[in-house]
């Protein structure tokens, strides 16, 4: 049966539309939301997890757990050790100055990584100066 151009017409807005509802239910912040922002921080949790089980407090321990001018011994008592390489995300060593946590290996709708890190880089007086989620 051939389709009229009102037809065609209304095909493409129906399937416009159902494309930009998908894109607002997997973007971060949508309906969907990251793996790394699904569960509240718990500082016991995260020195006794692996990097896999850390990933989902991630979000929240920035948001709520790492303010700017945080000492250094504060971050390493509240997290642990740091990562022993302490690499960065292009491979090269991460300066003295900061801290990395691996977050493990995550890919999933909406989101396509590896390895990704959380990293906190500290000032010249050992005062916490960003963090952030690095991700491939």
């Amino acid at each position: 049966m051939p389709r009229t151009l009102a037809d065609k017409a209304v095909l493409l807005a129906l399937v416009l539309m159902a494309a930009g509802l998908l894109v607002h239910l997997i973007r971060p912040g949508g309906l969907w939301r990251s793996p790394l922002e699904v569960e509240a921080f718990d500082a016991k949790q995260w020195q006794a997890a692996k990097a896999q089980e850390r990933g989902p407090m991630a979000q929240d321990l920035l948001d709520s757990h790492l303010p700017v001018g945080l000492p250094r011994e504060r971050v390493r008592s509240l997290l642990g050790e740091p990562n022993p390489s302490s690499s960065t995300r292009n491979g090269t060593t991460a300066p003295a100055s900061a801290f990395t946590y691996p977050l493990g290996y995550w890919e999933s709708l909406g989101y396509s990584t590896t390895n990704p890190q959380l990293t906190i880089h500290f000032d010249d007086q050992g005062l916490l100066h960003r963090a952030r989620i690095d991700w491939d």
